[in-house]
């Protein structure tokens, strides 16, 4: 019995179904933070040591974390709906001091620790950098649209936290006060009860100018396996 294939996906698409995509990406312009363990000292929603140390030090409330807002996608058919997660931040989120109320705000929350940097460059600007030194761990979500993996009955979970990715600190060059960046490993997912399986990964960014003017940007990718 042959496979599914590209003429199959022709047909569908000529009798007014929609093929399943392979793939699809998310992304925001607005990354925001619940300041843990405060906010004097946690500052920016992306943050890495300025001295290239650690901070892995216990368990919640002293990780950091950072929440990507209005997620979209390259597909306008697909909603990103968070699961269940603590989302809010009174000085940052602009939603309940409860949590997320309005899942149309299409938020994901991050978490993370990290060890000490792998490797460093005096500079200036002096630059550090993390190589699968960091755990990374996100909260539940499903994505709301027309596809077999879409639904909440789909939701995707995290299983285990991972310690591969790269991130960077550099400090003060020219207009920037500092610059955090981070690239995380490659998730195997599950879309729930559709069994159906792929990938994730994602990456964030956030610059501080020296007028303290913070850019945070970042995008998530999701692979589909047919």
């Amino acid at each position: 019995m042959r496979g599914f294939g590209f003429r199959d996906q022709a047909l569908l698409g000529s009798l007014g179904v929609r093929p399943e995509p392979s793939a699809l990406t998310f992304s925001t312009s607005s990354i925001v933070y619940v300041p843990n363990p405060n906010i004097s000292g946690n500052t920016r929603p992306l943050q890495f040591n300025a001295s290239g140390g650690a901070m892995n030090t216990g368990t919640s409330p002293n990780q950091r974390n950072f929440i990507y807002k209005d997620l979209t996608c390259n597909d306008v058919s697909v909603v990103w709906v968070p699961l269940g997660q603590s989302l809010s931040a009174a000085v940052n989120y602009s939603n309940s001091s409860a949590g997320l109320s309005n899942t149309s705000q299409k938020a994901q929350r991050f978490d993370y620790y990290f060890n000490t940097s792998t490797s460093s460059a005096a500079g200036p600007p002096v630059v550090y950098t993390w190589t699968n030194r960091f755990d990374l761990y996100f909260g539940a979500f499903y994505l709301d649209g027309p596809f077999s993996f879409c639904g909440v009955a789909n939701a995707v979970n995290l299983v285990n936290a991972m310690s591969t990715g790269t991130a960077q600190f550099s400090g003060t060059d020219g207009i920037w006060l500092n610059r955090n960046v981070l690239s995380s490993g490659t998730y195997n997912i599950v879309f729930g009860a559709s069994g159906k399986t792929g990938t994730l990964q994602y990456n964030a960014a956030t610059d501080v100018e020296v007028t303290g003017n913070q850019i945070s940007n970042g995008t998530i990718t999701i692979n589909i396996n047919p």
